[in-house]
């Protein structure tokens, strides 16, 4: 791509990068494909309107997932965070084994690949299952 006569090529050169600055340097779509590998990622987003301790949740969602050392929990942008997982078991813990309440707020939870900056697909549900007593038989599956 040029810009009036200048290439992206002569621009990076003048920013005299090290070869090893220089690898880390992705220009086009193409080149997704050479980034690493994002594994066990999830945006994660508070079902409220109140105002929170970010940190309290975080704490909060370590103790109830029984994970101190094994995540990282991160902010996007308000009440928007990611959180990543170190082992696969973790991981599972926490996509499989809710809904995860916050002071009696759903934390909802979808996959993220980290290739930008905001998730694609913002969380906006909670899986939940429900015990319903006395259903005549008619009814029942």
């Amino acid at each position: 791509m040029a810009r009036e006569g200048i290439e992206v090529e002569d621009l990076l050169r003048k920013l005299k990068l090290s070869e090893g600055e220089h690898e880390g340097v992705f220009l086009a779509k193409e080149e997704r494909g050479s980034l690493p590998e994002v594994k066990w990622m999830a945006a994660a987003k508070l079902l409220t309107r109140k105002n929170f301790s970010e940190e309290s949740l975080k704490r909060t969602m370590f103790a109830a997932w029984n994970s101190a050392r094994e995540l990282s929990f991160g902010k996007i942008e308000k009440n928007l965070f990611v959180v990543q997982a170190k082992c696969l078991g973790y991981w599972k813990r926490i996509m499989e084994e809710g809904p995860w309440l916050f002071r009696d707020c759903a934390l909802m939870l979808e996959n993220f690949d980290g290739a930008t900056t905001t998730p694609t697909v913002i969380p906006s549900k909670v899986k939940v299952w429900i015990q319903i007593p006395k259903i005549p038989p008619l009814y029942r599956t």
